[in-house]
């Protein structure tokens, strides 16, 4: 038979039907204290293990593959609701970039890593988000960061490249408050352009952002992505139009 655990259970010996010698002396006392069996240890999992479990679980509820070791689609939010952070909170970027996830997940081993940070339990991690947002305050986090979720927001392995709408939202959540032209490059990729993103192009628009003096600043024989080079022809003429 096999248990409800799967597991197939010990085989019981036969009986021979003689009584077997009671031990005497020394014998008898290790055979008495050996009988006594103690308790077993059970291993307290910690507070970071244990709400990873729920946090999956709550991802497989919402449809989450059940057969990976991974926070993805509602795990993300319960984990959110945990930090007392919304999800589209950079925060939560940083967190997965320290962590060293990709493709829109964490692993089990990504979160393992979370101890690096200095906490033991999630109410630590929480008071930490402050400190994971004012990191992106230099310009060198900022851009190893911005780097970096390119490759975090491709879904797959074998993704190259990084569909438009995924772009627009990253863009949106990194560049807020950074850049005086981010909506008119949203407005004008989705509607004009309507390609997906390479990662030359994620690379080289933030250097595009950087420039000093803005489109003044811009160089047409420089070795922009055309994608740059029609968005500020378009910028341009817009502004001319409106000159008039």
């Amino acid at each position: 038979k096999t248990s409800i655990h799967g597991f197939s259970p010990m085989p019981k010996k036969k009986s021979t039907g003689k009584p077997k010698p009671k031990p005497k002396g020394k014998a008898a006392k290790r055979t008495s204290s050996s009988s006594r069996s103690s308790p077993a240890k059970q291993v307290k999992r910690s507070d970071l293990d244990t709400s990873f479990d729920r946090w999956k679980a709550k991802g497989i509820e919402d449809g989450a593959a059940d057969d990976q070791d991974t926070l993805q689609g509602g795990a993300f939010i319960a984990l959110c609701e945990d930090l007392d952070i919304d999800v589209e909170d950079v925060a939560l970027l940083v967190l997965a970039w320290k962590l060293q996830a990709c493709h829109m997940q964490f692993t089990r081993e990504d979160w393992s890593r979370v101890t690096t940070l200095g906490v033991s339990t999630v109410s630590d991690l929480k008071g930490q988000m402050d400190g994971l947002r004012r990191q992106l305050e230099q310009e060198s986090t900022f851009t190893e960061v911005y780097n970096w979720v390119y490759h975090f927001a491709r879904e797959r392995p074998e993704c190259k490249i990084l569909d438009l709408e995924t772009a627009v939202g990253y863009w949106q959540l990194l560049l807020k408050g950074r850049w005086n032209l981010l909506d008119e490059w949203c407005n004008w990729i989705q509607t004009e352009w309507k390609k997906a993103v390479t990662a030359d192009v994620w690379k080289q628009l933030l250097v595009f952002t950087r420039l000093k003096g803005g489109l003044k600043s811009y160089d047409p024989c420089g070795s922009w992505p055309t994608v740059v080079d029609e968005f500020v022809e378009w910028h341009e003429a817009k502004q001319a139009k409106d000159a008039k």
